[in-house]
Order: structure tokens, then C-alpha cells, then sequence
């Protein structure tokens, strides 16, 4: 059977729906039943929310909300939570980051699953979605594109020419990277001018940067910290996944700060190493 189909949100507020199963029914979501809810929860339009008194930015495809309130919503403890979205990402179909106050999921290839926004299917499934336009008129790029479905592909080792274009967008004349001499470091994130980056390629960088911020902060400590250019430089030069694995291992590699000065060209050495 090929071929797709739409869900109306209003599915949530059926008697069958796993939110409102009841005493006897009131099992835990199924690991299928929680992607379902995912997608369902993730926002169509790009747009602005405030979550714990926090004013965030949502894009298409993305949702904000808590490991917390996801175990309650799906019934899980905290661990299971933490290795599904875990699974989730191995697998190549979300990138997530929490802080202190949120965890914040983007939903890869959200336009795949989606079609486009008039409800038309798409005739020839192997083809690449070109666009998707949103209730404002502007055309959300998608697969091997631009905007919102470009994160995927942008930030994957198998697609270096697409890297590569944006690598010298993001350089001057002078073959430099822009805004290079401003050096704004990752705690400062909010200050960073996110001229011309595609809106989930920006909120996957700032979402790195709340989870180095807020669960890393040993990483703030070293000599030479990481600054936002370098983040991308290695994002474009590895994967988003990849980069915040590193920088995990780095945060916890006990004394790390005293045996190297520079978190970037650490990164950076150690990513070069081959896969034990």
C-alpha cells in the first residue's frame, strides 16, 4: 500500500485517543502512538510561543515542551522519555535539546509527512517536495531546498555540495567568515545576528546553544570558549548530531579544561578520529 494520509489535530480530543483512556484504559502510549502525538503537536507555521514564562521561537515542524510533561502526557518515567527521543534521533527522525526549562523537538522532514498545506497529496512520491506555502503566503522550502525542510539534508555527511553552498554564503569576499571579529560566544546566542539561515537550521543552532548553556557549562570554563561561528563551521563541516555527541563526551572528560585551551579545535581533533 503506498501513498499517505492527513490526521485532523481534533483526533486528540476523540474517547480513543491515548490521552483520554480512563481507569482500566489508561495504559501507557505505545512507542507509534507517541510519534503520532508528535507529529500532531508539531507546529505548522513558524511562529512565537511563551513556554515557563519563557518567550521561545517555534518553527514549522518543531514543538517546545518538557521531558516532564512528556512522560506524563505518554505515561513513561523520565528515562524512557529521554531514550525514545534518544532512539528518535539515532534514527534520523528528530533532533532535540533540553535546558533548565524545555526540550525542544524538531521534527525532520515534518514536509514529508505533510504534503503541502492545501491537502493535495503528492502525485509521484519519489520525487522531492519543491514548497510548501503557509497561511501567509511565503513558501516554506522543503527536501534538498531551502527554509524549513532543508535541516536534514544541510547537516547530513551525504550532502556536501549543499553544505558547501551555504559554507561560502556565510563568507565574505575575503573568503572569512562574516562577523567573525564580533566573537559572540554560545552563553550569548540571543545577540547573534541570524541573517540569511533558514529558520530550522537557526533554531537547531540555537537549541545546541540552550543545551551547551544550560546542561555544559563546563565547556563555558575553558580558555578558548566556543563561539557561534565555530559551531557552525563544525555543523557544516560534521553533523549537528555528531557536534553535540562530542561536546557531550568533552563535558564530561573530567580535568578536559585544563588539559586543552580551545573548545573548537578540541572538537574539532577529536571528531576526526576514527570510530572506536
Amino acid at each position: 500500500m503506498k501513498g499517505y494520509i492527513k490526521i485532523h489535530r481534533k483526533i486528540m480530543e476523540s474517547w480513543i485517543y491515548g490521552t483520554h483512556r480512563k481507569g482500566k484504559n489508561s495504559q501507557p502510549f505505545t512507542f507509534f502512538e507517541s510519534w503520532i502525538d508528535l507529529l500532531l503537536q508539531a507546529h505548522f507555521t513558524d511562529g512565537e510561543i511563551c513556554y515557563s514564562n519563557h518567550k521561545m521561537l517555534v518553527t514549522r515542524g518543531s514543538l517546545v515542551t518538557s521531558l516532564r510533561d512528556l512522560g506524563d502526557r505518554f505515561r513513561w518515567n523520565k528515562n524512557k522519555v529521554v531514550n525514545y527521543l534518544q532512539n528518535l534521533k539515532t534514527a534520523g527522525m528528530i533532533e532535540f535539546y533540553s535546558d533548565k526549562n524545555s526540550t525542544t523537538i524538531i521534527i525532520l522532514n515534518y514536509d514529508k509527512y505533510q504534503g503541502n498545506s492545501m491537502g493535495q497529496s503528492n502525485n509521484n512520491e519519489s520525487n522531492d517536495y519543491e514548497g510548501v506555502r503557509d497561511t501567509s503566503g511565503t513558501v516554506n522550502g522543503t527536501v534538498n531546498g531551502t527554509a524549513t525542510g532543508q535541516l536534514n539534508d544541510y547537516y547530513s555527511t551525504s550532502s556536501k555540495d549543499v553544505r558547501d553552498s551555504n559554507m561560502k554564503k556565510n563568507r565574505d569576499s575575503r573568503g572569512t567568515y562574516k562577523k567573525e571579529e564580533e566573537e559572540i560566544y554560545i552563553q550569548d546566542f540571543e545577540k547573534y545576528q541570524w541573517d540569511g539561515m533558514p529558520s530550522n537550521q537557526m533554531e537547531a543552532i540555537r537549541g545546541l546553544c540552550r543545551h551547551i548553556s544550560g546542561e555544559l557549562p563546563d565547556l563555558l570554563t575553558w580558555r578558548k570558549p566556543l563561539t557561534i561561528h565555530e559551531l557552525i563551521r563544525l555543523c557544516e563541516k560534521y553533523t549537528l548530531s555528531r557536534v553535540s555527541d562530542k561536546l557531550e563526551e568533552m563535558a564530561n572528560n573530567k580535568g578536559a579544561e585544563k588539559r586543552y585551551s580551545s573548545v573548537y579545535l578540541t572538537c574539532n581533533n577529536w571528531l576526526k578520529r576514527p570510530p572506536k
